[in-house]
């Protein structure tokens, strides 16, 4: 899977906030960074588990955490893990960790890079 940042990431989402808090950017992004392994660990744990609840409520906070940083590659399919395991889908939701791993790994590259280029 080989990504475009703009696939990746809103950058104007990112322009925006950086526009409005300046180099204080740096710490939030470095704070989703610090916390994004975490919140994909919940998610795959909850597979683990077979817990359609616990897959619902990492997914759902991992989508609106991306969201904020104009994750949107990283918002849209933990959106769509939350959607499956509303419904009861964990094994759709399993299917789906090697892409949650890939698209992680891709958002940390591209915000790393986003940073690398406006704040320095």
């Amino acid at each position: 899977m080989s990504n475009s940042t703009a696939d990746i990431l809103n950058l104007s989402t990112l322009d925006e906030l950086h526009a409005v808090l300046e180099d204080a950017l740096l710490e939030i992004v470095h704070a989703f960074l610090d916390g994004l392994d975490a919140e994909v660990h919940a998610i795959v744990q909850a597979c683990d588990e077979q817990n359609a609840d616990g897959i619902r409520r990492a997914a759902h906070s991992l989508k609106g955490s991306s969201a904020n940083m104009g994750a949107t590659a990283l918002s849209v399919l933990s959106g769509q893990m939350e959607k499956l395991a509303a419904n009861q889908a964990i094994a759709e939701c399993q299917q789906r960790l090697t892409g949650l791993a890939t698209v992680t790994e891709q958002t940390k590259q591209a915000l790393a890079g986003y940073l690398q280029a406006k704040v320095g």
